[in-house]
């Protein structure tokens, strides 16, 4: 390892120790198998030519970089987006980490400018999935610069084992740190926030969705049998049959915010759901600005989502109009949130099913990341 990283950890050590526990880590080691700097979710690399043009505030603030892809769960969140361009809108969110958190000096080699552009990253509301779309559609992202930025590291396939396994494993890496920073009472702001993301990408979407339904459950009662305890005393009440569940509204986001994959993935699960709670019935509110179209499935009749696409924008308004109108038991919201205003709240529990890591809360009900 050269003097210029060890006198990088140092100063990590001392200024950042969030940063220092997942430094200190992490293999560093030189290699002529990248030109600059890269990251395979095992090891940082880099090259002792590209190492030599940095100052020691260059050489904190990439080091700090690189291991930000793997905890921002990089490797696994690309999926088969081209490697380049998703490196490239990944360097708008992180390195608007080290900016903020003052964690050293992002370099300017060989004339380029960083990655870095706030109003990039306020308008894509901090989202590289948003940012790798909104780079697709600029001229020259494909050569891997624009207006004079480019990034200074390369693109890396994850390491043996796969980008689940190192996602798993940096999960785990970023909570302890987060722990032992947080006990010295310096752990940064966003770095809190990516823990939050990460502790809620942990929860099992299923059980939550589960225990929402449980819970929602109600207490049915019939006339065909009298409550034998009060009738001894000469009063005649409904017996209790045990709880069933009411009637479920399900509204699904049908404006292609929705992937088919999760459209698929969440009716499975929902008619897994069906079969061990047995509503008494599900309705189906497909939806964009508007409700768009209403499916009503029987007790014990399996849910079909198949075809659920509108477009245009999202408003929940005429959906919590409907749902206000029918009063069911529940209400399940399958959907990105990104939408023009939420309505009026149906004063019934509410479940937010989405896949926006950056949306955890709603005017009302709860929301859970799948």
């Amino acid at each position: 390892m050269s003097n210029k990283i060890k006198s990088a950890l140092g100063y990590l050590i001392l200024t950042q120790p969030f940063f220092a526990h997942m430094a200190l880590n992490t293999p560093i080691e030189e290699s002529d198998r990248v030109a600059t700097m890269a990251m395979d979710g095992k090891r940082i690399f880099y090259n002792k030519d590209f190492l030599a043009k940095l100052t020691k505030a260059n050489t904190v603030a990439v080091i700090c970089h690189e291991l930000l892809h793997p905890m921002g769960q990089y490797f696994e969140r690309m999926g088969d987006r081209d490697p380049r361009v998703w490196n490239f809108a990944h360097d708008f969110v992180i390195n608007q980490i080290i900016v903020d958190e003052e964690v050293g000096e992002l370099p300017s080699v060989d004339g380029m400018k960083p990655v870095y552009d706030q109003e990039v990253y306020d308008e894509h509301d901090g989202s590289a999935e948003r940012i790798y779309e909104w780079l697709k559609q600029q001229d020259g992202s494909g050569s891997g610069s624009i207006d004079g930025k480019k990034p200074f590291d390369e693109p890396m396939k994850a390491a043996r084992g796969g980008a689940s396994a190192v996602s798993d494993e940096w999960a785990m890496k970023v909570v302890q740190a987060a722990s032992a920073a947080k006990a010295m009472g310096n752990l940064p702001g966003s770095i809190k926030r990516l823990v939050d993301d990460i502790v809620s990408r942990q929860i099992d979407w299923r059980g939550v969705l589960n225990d929402f339904l449980v819970e929602a459950r109600e207490d049915c009662r019939t006339w065909r049998r009298c409550n034998r305890r009060l009738a001894a005393q000469g009063v005649y009440s409904p017996a209790a049959t045990g709880e069933t569940l009411g009637h479920v509204v399900v509204a699904v986001d049908a404006s292609g915010s929705v992937s088919d994959e999760d459209m698929a993935t969440f009716q499975g699960e929902l008619n897994n759901l069906v079969e061990d709670l047995s509503p008494e019935g599900v309705t189906v509110l497909v939806f964009d600005t508007k409700v768009r179209d209403t499916r009503t499935f029987d007790h014990g009749e399996r849910v079909d989502l198949s075809g659920a696409t509108a477009g245009g924008g999202t408003s929940y308004a005429d959906v919590m109009r409907k749902v206000g109108e029918m009063q069911p038991t529940a209400l399940v919201v399958l959907t990105d949130m990104e939408c023009d205003t939420f309505g009026d709240n149906p004063r019934l529990p509410v479940l937010w099913l989405t896949d926006n890591k950056h949306i955890t809360s709603a005017p009302f009900g709860k929301v859970i990341h799948f």
